[in-house]
């Protein structure tokens, strides 16, 4: 695979390597260092910073992407050679209560000596978040209107937008669902689902049930809607079907952000139980409801059906722990289980 050499046009940078990350390729370790590197030095704006975090809630991260994610970060904390030209926020914001580790002094003076590396590289610094003056205060905004969960179903199951209830969006919330596909891990041939409670499993000090209620509650109270985005394909599974294509989720996206699919009539599927829209415009109808893209519609049942039992499979470890409302909140299988011989 080649690399992308990164270029003065941070637009194109970012375009191509989105494109790729979409079409489910991976970055080097260079690749990743380097881009990393250039979103900590303010290179990219929020817009696209987002768009690149997002592959990662779709897909799991290689060990070389990670790699090189790690050693940016380690050397964006470092403060060798920092000076006031290069840096001058970080510069200026290194005074009294800022601390600083494993830097020297120049000689005879309490001056520090930036440039010197004669101990270690890994020189650091840290800083109250005030002694910065272009800060967001108070660094919070208010409540959301909208919530999007974002997934890739590989499968070609999944509708590409749905309005989950509370009990539904704190069911997928626990469910943390996604696909891996070919090339994504060593060993992967085909399809095969992904569950990471909460969309950071190994991040969630308490039992997942718990973020889910907390969910469901602020939903309620604030009057939240909660989206469940799916990107990955449609007209059939990986290798058959294809990809949804990115102008589409962001047209659905803007939809849903300017208020149009607030009063959209909505179908639930039969076996998942999502609720689709009915509309959404610039969008193809038959889009909506992705049996409608199947030539095979026996076959989309069963693959349903399939994916169905391996969330029932992946919840019955949260199940002790659940109300009846997240429980209910999942796909409707038991009550369609007889669809599995539809031909």
């Amino acid at each position: 695979m080649s690399a992308i050499l990164l270029k003065p046009n941070k637009n194109t940078i970012m375009r191509k390597l989105l494109q790729r990350l979409f079409d489910y390729q991976t970055l080097s370790h260079r690749e990743a260092y380097e881009t990393l590197s250039q979103i900590g030095e303010g290179q990219f704006n929020h817009a696209q910073i987002s768009a690149f975090l997002t592959v990662f809630h779709m897909r799991s991260i290689t060990v070389e992407e990670l790699s090189g994610f790690r050693n940016a970060l380690l050397d964006l904390c470092k403060a060798i050679d920092l000076s006031e030209e290069k840096e001058p926020e970080i510069f200026k914001a290194i005074r009294k209560g800022a601390l600083l580790e494993n830097v020297m002094f120049q000689e005879n003076s309490d001056e520090i000596d930036y440039e010197d590396s004669s101990i270690t590289q890994n020189t650091r610094v840290s800083y109250p978040i005030d002694y910065i003056e272009n800060i967001q205060d108070p660094s919070y905004a208010g409540n959301p209107t909208n919530i999007f969960f974002l997934t890739c179903d590989a499968f070609g199951v999944l509708p590409p937008v749905s309005k989950l209830t509370p009990g539904q969006a704190a069911y997928h919330f626990i469910s943390g669902y996604t696909a891996k596909v070919a090339g994504t891990e060593a060993g992967i041939t085909e399809p095969v689902p992904s569950f990471s409670a909460c969309f950071g499993a190994p991040f969630m000090p308490l039992h997942p049930t718990v973020y889910a209620e907390m969910l469901s509650k602020k939903m309620e109270e604030s009057k939240v809607n909660v989206w469940l985005i799916n990107t990955g394909w449609s007209g059939g599974p990986y290798g058959v079907g294809s990809r949804i294509k990115l102008k589409y989720t962001r047209r659905m996206i803007s939809s849903i952000l300017s208020g149009e699919l607030l009063n959209v009539e909505l179908t639930q599927h039969p076996i998942l139980g999502l609720f689709m829209p009915k509309y959404c415009p610039g969008i193809p109808i038959e889009m909506l409801d992705p049996i409608n893209t199947w030539l095979q519609k026996g076959e989309y049942i069963r693959k349903s059906i399939r994916l169905a039992h391996a969330f029932h499979l992946n919840f019955e470890k949260f199940a002790d722990h659940a109300s009846q409302e997240i429980a209910d909140g999942g796909p409707l299988i038991e009550e369609h289980h007889g669809l599995e011989g539809a031909a």
